[in-house]
C-alpha cells in the first residue's frame, strides 16, 4: 500500500507535508527526520525529484508457527531425533528401522495415541507439538523345518 505526501521542500528543509486525504503529517522538519519519524512507525520512506514522499506500509513478516513432532520409541531402544513442522506442512514420520524391538516384537508403526493401533499414522499434518508413539506387534516367528 502506498500513499503519495505531497510536500514543499527546499535544498534543506522540509517545510511540511500533506497526505492525499488533506491532513497535515509534519512541519518544519529535514526530509531525514520526517523519513526517520515515519520509519519508527512501519512505513518506508524515500523523496523523489517530484517532491513527492512516497509513504509505503512495511508489513512485518511474522514468523510461521513451528510444531514439534517428538518420537517415544514405547519399550523400544533407540532414538529418533524430533522434527520441527511449519504449520500447515506435512511430515513423513521415520521408518522406524533405527529403533530395536522389544523382545519378541517388531515394529509396527507410529500412533498419536500410546499403544492404540486405531490412531495409526505414517505421515501428520501437525496443528500442535505432537508426540508420536512407537507401535510393536508380536513378531512372526520363522518355523524351522527339520532336517534343513
Amino acid at each position: 500500500m502506498s500513499t503519495i505526501i505531497t510536500g514543499v521542500s527546499t535544498d534543506t528543509e522540509f517545510l511540511g507535508a500533506i497526505n492525499d486525504k488533506g491532513a497535515s503529517l509534519t512541519a518544519n522538519a529535514t526530509p531525514e527526520a520526517l523519513a526517520s519519524a515515519l520509519d519508527s512507525t512501519g512505513q518506508n520512506v524515500s523523496y523523489d525529484s517530484t517532491n513527492e514522499w512516497i509513504v509505503e506500509q512495511i508489513n512485518t513478516p511474522v514468523a510461521p508457527t513451528v510444531y514439534t513432532v517428538t518420537y517415544d520409541v514405547n519399550g523400544g531402544t533407540g532414538t529418533v531425533e524430533a522434527e520441527e513442522v511449519t504449520a500447515g506442512e506435512s511430515v513423513t514420520l521415520d521408518d522406524g528401522s533405527g529403533l530395536t524391538a522389544p523382545e519378541g516384537k517388531e515394529f509396527d508403526g507410529w500412533s498419536t495415541t500410546k499403544n492404540d493401533s486405531s490412531t495409526k499414522v505414517a505421515s501428520l499434518t501437525p496443528e500442535a507439538d505432537t508426540t508420536v508413539y512407537a507401535l510393536w506387534k508380536d513378531a512372526e516367528q520363522v518355523q524351522e523345518t527339520p532336517g534343513e
